[in-house]
């Protein structure tokens, strides 16, 4: 589980159910981001979740995963400790689950410009604050429907070593508690 430096919140990844060690953590300089990797296997399913231990007032915790913006989740000050999960992309009353996936690669020309592979490996979470407004009735919310399957050459991966990408698993029914 990381933890930011002022203590205000925590962020960790389950993998099958269960947490994910974190390897080699490090702080900016400016104490706002937190960085560290974890190990994955192709094809199993993960959660993103972040908690609010001590911030009063509201906030948003979005998710970027290889590069793609996904809705995130809030997190209300006035009911601490708060807890958000993402498990996936919501379609209707059904959620689509992440999964960590093969990554696609080539020796076509054609994409060894491509800065698709820029992100590539990386899940990262912003929380920031938020200050909720009283609803008109009609909020249409924007949301990633998926994540693109990438297909990068094979000289532009990181250095080699990024292998997989994240991925989305056939639907599942929502569990009505966390609608």
């Amino acid at each position: 589980m990381l933890n930011s430096p002022n203590g205000m919140f925590s962020a960790w990844i389950t993998v099958d159910g269960v947490e994910t060690p974190e390897y080699h953590v490090e702080t900016s300089t400016d104490n706002k981001v937190v960085a560290c990797w974890i190990a994955s296997e192709t094809g199993k399913k993960f959660s993103i979740h972040w908690k609010n231990f001590a911030y009063a007032a509201d906030a948003k915790g979005d998710i970027e995963i290889d590069g793609t913006s996904l809705s995130g989740r809030f997190l209300y000050g006035k009911k601490l400790p708060a807890c958000a999960t993402k498990d996936g992309v919501r379609e209707g009353e059904m959620v689509r689950p992440f999964v960590f996936s093969s990554l696609a690669t080539t020796d076509d020309d054609d994409y060894l410009h491509h800065s698709s592979s820029e992100k590539l490996g990386t899940i990262e979470l912003s929380i920031y604050p938020i200050e909720v407004l009283p609803s008109t009735g009609n909020v249409k919310r924007k949301r990633a429907q998926a994540l693109d399957n990438i297909t990068v050459h094979e000289r532009s991966k990181k250095a080699a070593s990024v292998t997989q990408q994240i991925a989305l698993v056939s639907k599942i029914q929502i569990d009505p508690e966390t609608r």
